[in-house]
């Protein structure tokens, strides 16, 4: 049986097709690494992008919450000096009421309540 020798490279043709071939492996490689390196850096540049748009956001919405909390401050401060400018009105409605009139509400209001107390017990 002859000894058969196998070699481990292919052969070069004479038209050097292995060598272009291996060259043009070499440069997609070279241009498949500065592609992931961009990749990698637009990936970055987004994050941070997002990072700042979210702080930003935020920061928006915090300023919106101070302004409503304020603005509900002031409508709460205002509808609370409108309550109380009413009570003192009604308050100063009462206190002129003459007493004598007074005197004949408070007499109907006692009539009342004893006619119906008289119409429970029965």
């Amino acid at each position: 049986m002859p000894h058969v020798v196998r070699r481990e490279t292919a052969p070069v043709s004479a038209d050097g097709s292995l060598s272009r071939l291996l060259e043009t492996e070499a440069r997609l490689a070279e241009r498949l690494a500065a592609a992931e390196a961009e990749a990698g850096r637009i990936r970055a540049a987004a994050v941070e992008a997002a990072r700042t748009a979210e702080a930003a956001f935020e920061s928006e919405l915090a300023a919106a919450v101070r302004a409503l909390d304020a603005d509900h401050a002031r409508l709460r401060a205002a509808r609370l000096a409108e309550i109380d400018a009413e009570k003192g009105r009604r308050t100063d409605a009462l206190r002129a009421l003459p007493a004598a009139f007074i005197g004949r509400l408070a007499d109907e209001v006692v009539e009342r309540l004893l006619q119906q107390a008289t119409r429970d017990a029965t």
